[in-house]
């Protein structure tokens, strides 16, 4: 699998399925899946390929974050 270049600014680029997939620590088939089931981050066809915003993959994460439960917040099931 390529390694993400960190060095790149991506804010505004768009990266290959392969890229996006390093960046986001999953893997290509994961990202495959996720696209077919439409619960991964927004994507485009660019031409005939897929790609990915780095500000959709934030932006996706951003909406899987938790907050920490505070002690004796805690919800007895």
């Amino acid at each position: 699998m390529p390694q993400y270049d960190s060095r790149i600014d991506t804010s505004t680029a768009v990266m290959t399925p392969s890229e996006a997939a390093d960046y986001l620590r999953v893997s290509v088939r994961t990202l495959t899946r996720w696209r077919h089931e439409r619960v991964g981050p927004r994507w485009a066809y660019v031409g005939h390929q897929i790609r990915y915003r780095r500000a959709d993959l934030d932006a996706y994460v951003d909406t899987r974050t938790a907050e920490p439960v505070a002690e004796g917040d805690q919800e007895v099931w």
